[in-house]
Parts: C-alpha cells; structure tokens; sequence
C-alpha cells in the first residue's frame, strides 16, 4: 500500500524480503485509525467532480474489508510478533 496518510508515507509491501515486510505492516498498523477516516472520507465525499463512482466503490470496500474484526486482530498479532520470528 503506498499513499500519503497523516503526513506520512506507507512502504509498499515486499514480497520478497522479510524485513521490509515486517516494516510495512507495522507501519499500516500504526496508522490504522487515520488510513480508516480517509477511506470513510473518500467513500463517502459528495462531490463527484474530484472522485468519481469507482474510486468512492473501491474505497468503501477496502474500508469493509479492513474494518472487520478478524482483520484487525490479525494485523495487530502479525505487527506484534512478526520482529521476533
């Protein structure tokens, strides 16, 4: 995930190296509540002419997907334990 949220910038996710894994998923963690209201924001903002239809749709889903319980527990588990395996 790489966008600007809070004042900072999220690494994208590595697929191949460990460490930068491991970064990029404390990182989305941190920042969960402000990455929550911008995607409340943008799935819910009126004015189409700056998003349109898509882009609202795709933000609301993301928002529906990381906003379920089991989502959240699990980004919370894997951003404690994965510095230590």
């Amino acid at each position: 995930v790489l966008g600007v949220f809070g004042g900072g910038v999220l690494n994208k996710l590595c697929d191949t190296r460990f460490v930068e894994k491991h970064r990029s998923v404390r990182q989305f963690y941190e920042r969960f509540i402000t990455i929550v209201e911008g995607l409340e924001e943008i799935s819910k903002y009126s004015k189409s002419s700056y998003l349109n239809c898509k882009t609202k749709q795709r933000s609301y889903e993301l928002l529906a997907a990381i906003t379920t319980p089991a989502f959240v527990v699990i980004l919370s588990i894997i951003s404690k334990y994965s510095a230590k395996f």
